[in-house]
């Protein structure tokens, strides 16, 4: 063999070594760069546990034991609008297998004034008319009642449901109420006048709760509770006992408190004493 003819073949050989470790380097990452790039903007979404499940198209599929209030609550609606959306009047009854609707349907133009109007009015299957809520004043009165002081706000006299130490709740059920932290067994009191629409364990994370309606723009809810006192349809004074504090659906003996104003979370504390 020449020198020539040996340096040629020298060269090929490490050029085909060369050539074998870039293919074992490469076989190393299968996903070409744009493809991981594009795993990583777009990651997985995070589906919470404790989130109520809805069918397609922004509904929700009635199961057995729901109430109107208690579907409302659980997606932060007013329960009189909700039931305009689906055409269901009081006192709002409701079935399993029943779809609701969650949004409002699609708006059409209005019609002129007439007596086509007037036909399709009195057509219209009956439903729950939502008044628009109320801004409580800036300066809030006090008053003495017998299940202690009172604050006025929106025409409602607010006192605290409990006795005990108060913190945030923002960071357990993403709700703008509070937890009140007592013995279990102590008195949980309706902080205002009102009806009892919701007493049950239906709603995932919040235990045995109690839901008062107070009049048709607030509602107040009172979770956690180791024992009901009171049914649905009962009507209840401020300061009358409704519960005994408990744990159930929490990690503590507590009372998680919260009030809804149209359907929205507002801050309990702007509301009492």
């Amino acid at each position: 063999m020449t020198g020539g003819t040996a340096n040629t073949a020298v060269r090929s050989l490490a050029a085909a070594a060369l050539l074998a470790a870039l293919n074992g380097c490469s076989g190393r990452y299968a996903a070409p760069l744009d493809e991981e790039l594009s795993e990583v903007s777009e990651p997985a979404p995070v589906v919470r546990p404790s989130a109520p499940a809805r069918a397609a198209h922004g509904e929700y599929v009635i199961k057995q034991g729901d109430t109107l209030y208690g579907i409302a609550w659980r997606f932060k609606l007013d329960y009189q609008v909700l039931a305009r959306w689906n055409g269901i009047g009081p006192p709002y009854r409701i079935y399993p297998g029943q779809r609701l609707r969650l949004s409002p349907p699609a708006a059409t133009a209005a019609p002129a004034i007439g007596a086509s109007t007037r036909k399709a009015a009195t057509a219209a299957p009956p439903a729950a008319v939502s008044p628009s809520p109320a801004k409580p004043p800036a300066i809030a009165a006090t008053a003495s009642r017998a299940g202690g002081a009172a604050r006025i706000i929106g025409g409602i006299a607010w006192q605290w449901p409990a006795q005990g130490r108060v913190e945030s709740a923002d960071s357990v059920l993403g709700e703008r109420g509070i937890n009140i932290f007592g013995a279990r067994g102590q008195s949980v009191r309706a902080a205002a006048a009102g009806r009892i629409v919701y007493s049950g364990s239906g709603l995932v994370g919040y235990g045995k709760l109690i839901i008062i309606e107070h009049n048709d723009t607030y509602l107040s809810a009172y979770a956690h509770n180791d024992r009901l006192l009171v049914a649905e349809g009962a009507r209840v004074v401020g300061g009358q006992q409704i519960a005994e504090m408990g744990s159930t659906g929490a990690r503590q003996v507590m009372l998680h408190f919260e009030i809804r104003r149209g359907g929205k979370p507002v801050p309990p504390l702007e509301f009492l004493p």
